[in-house]
């Protein structure tokens, strides 16, 4: 829970939750995850407005470590976000956003000085 003031005399504030689990299949080089975010925000940009902005997002994916060498992994990601921004405006609609994505990479951290 965070609070904030951007307009005199109102106060911001956001609530938040994130949550993250993961497995760890050591002997097939496997970590599974879940992820999932809700997060609630409200700004007063005035005296009689309040901008809701509301969140709710998941992510399911498996990370695949060739060796038990953790610099190197491969990884695949399925994303759901879900944003419901309503100004607060008086006769405004409020907007509507959901988005879906699978993002496949890969990762390498190396150290070059030591």
């Amino acid at each position: 829970n965070m609070q904030d003031k951007t307009t005199a005399g109102q106060t911001d504030t956001t609530n938040s939750l994130y949550i993250l689990a993961r497995y760890k299949m050591e002997d097939l080089g496997l970590k599974p995850f879940v992820a999932y975010e809700n997060s609630n925000q409200n700004v007063n940009n005035s005296a009689t407005a309040d901008q809701v902005l509301k969140t709710s997002a998941f992510q399911v994916g498996l990370e695949y470590y060739p060796k038990s060498d953790e610099n190197f992994r491969y990884h695949i990601v399925y994303t759901n976000s879900n944003v419901d921004n309503n100004s607060g405006v008086a006769g405004a609609s409020s907007t509507k956003q959901a988005q879906q994505q699978i993002i496949a990479g890969m990762r390498f951290k190396a150290e070059m000085l030591k």
